[in-house]
């Protein structure tokens, strides 16, 4: 008799460890679901394609205008499956010798071949090892955006001090999902 109440607790016990798991996991899904228009449930993944296209590095020559100075496109776009996503594209500073960590020293971001900046900054407390987000919380589509990064220096505020001085970095992104699909 007393073999058959162990049992029975057992059996009781191992019940309601599944009873409590099978409420737990469906709860989880309940509560993971999303209120919309479309009634949709928050699952899939995201799938960001990126191209960084070539590192930024050369010497940098006083000039009016970005052209002259150093330029790289990056390319982003998500997979049609992926849920939807914000990017940031940062730059990482490399080299930036002392001369070069001044507000001559500009950047700035197109998108998509615009005539308007899509960012802007400069170098000035800039130092090497620093990141630079020159991109930040995109809203990623499946259509491909080409942002292209230049550097130059503005010939009305640098001088000689600025000549035969190099520039490096190297660009990256990271992205994040928005959790739902489109």
């Amino acid at each position: 008799m007393k073999k058959f109440i162990d049992n029975s607790v057992a059996i009781v016990g191992v019940l309601t460890i599944m009873l409590v798991t099978f409420g737990i996991t469906f709860a989880w899904f309940v509560s993971t679901r999303e209120s919309s228009n479309e009634d949709l449930i928050a699952s899939g993944k995201l799938e960001i394609v990126y191209d960084k296209g070539e590192d930024v590095q050369g010497e940098l020559i006083p000039s009016s205008n970005k052209d002259v100075g150093i330029n790289t496109s990056v390319t982003i776009s998500r997979t049609q499956a992926s849920v939807n996503g914000l990017a940031t594209i940062s730059l990482t500073i490399d080299t930036l010798p002392l001369e070069l960590r001044t507000e001559a020293l500009n950047w700035e971001v197109y998108r998509n071949g615009e005539n308007t900046p899509y960012q802007t900054g400069n170098f000035a407390n800039v130092n090497e090892g620093d990141v630079i987000n020159i991109v930040e919380d995109y809203e990623v589509t499946t259509s491909d955006t080409i942002f292209t990064l230049y550097l130059w220096l503005d010939g009305t505020q640098a001088g000689n001090e600025v000549m035969g001085k190099t520039f490096e970095g190297h660009l990256s992104a990271s992205a994040y999902s928005k959790g739902t699909l489109e």
